[in-house]
This record gives structure tokens, sequence and C-alpha cells, in this order.
């Protein structure tokens, strides 16, 4: 499994989900951040605030903003307006409980569409992140690889 998760560019996150203490649970959906959204989420920190950001108590809030538990949604399943419940769904009141789907159709010169996939956090100050690559192979879960 770790070749390919260096494939799809998830080495960080698998590194941050064994800092963390955290695995993917069976039976779940896994919205995994490539190193490169990693890099982007890092990049206007200082090297002291970086430190701060990747401590396994903020890795694990962050990593389980992004797993969805007891269901293994696959991209075909993913509705537009979809709201899926995150892990941190039972957690205070500051933390984002769910994921919400824009599901659209993109015709990029044919008349097939390629689906656009965007999650959005119930925490209005996220940006928001496209899948980049669904459906991806795990043994236990769903994965999405996502830009954010």
């Amino acid at each position: 499994m770790d070749g390919r998760m260096k494939d799809l560019s998830l080495t960080r996150t698998m590194q941050y989900l064994h800092d963390a203490g955290l695995s993917i649970p069976a039976g779940s959906t896994f919205f995994a951040p490539t190193d490169a959204a990693w890099t982007a989420f890092l990049a206007p920190f200082n090297s002291k605030q970086r430190a701060t950001a990747v401590n396994p108590k903020l890795l694990s809030l962050l990593l389980r903003n992004h797993l969805a538990p007891d269901s293994m949604l696959t991209s075909s399943q993913l509705g537009d307006g979809m709201r899926i419940p995150t892990e941190l769904r039972f957690q205070s009141v500051l933390s984002p409980e769910s994921l919400t789907v824009s599901n659209r159709d993109l015709y990029r010169g044919s008349f097939t569409p390629t689906k656009l996939f965007t999650l959005r956090s119930s925490d209005v100050r996220s940006p928001g992140a496209k899948i980049t690559m669904a459906d991806q192979e795990s043994t236990c879960a769903v994965m999405h690889v996502v830009d954010h």
C-alpha cells in the first residue's frame, strides 16, 4: 500500500495519519489530501508555526475532518448538495461537522461530461477542495484524493 500512496502523492497524509495515531477505519470514506495540498496549507506559516501545525493533536483534527466513518461512498453516490458527516460530528460546536458535495458536469470539447466534485466544510472559512482522483483502491475504505 505504501507504494500506491506514493504514486497518488499521499506520502504526507500517510505520515501524518501515523503521527496523529490514526488509521482509516473499515467501512469508511476518506478524502485524502495530496502532498501538494499539505505544502499549500503549510506555506503561509513560519517554521515555528509549521511545527505547531503538524503536532499530533492538530493533525488528528484536520485528518478527522476528511474522514466520513460508517459509509463507503463511491463517486457515483456523491450527489449534489449531499452532506457527509465527518468523524468530527460529535466534537465541539467550533469543529466542522460535515462536508457538502457539489457535483457538476463539465463538458471539455466533447459530448461526454467529466464530473467535477467539490467538497466544502461546514466551516465557512474553508475554501473547499476538489476531488482530483475518485474511488481509489484501499483495503478497507473508499478513498478520494483531494487538492485541499
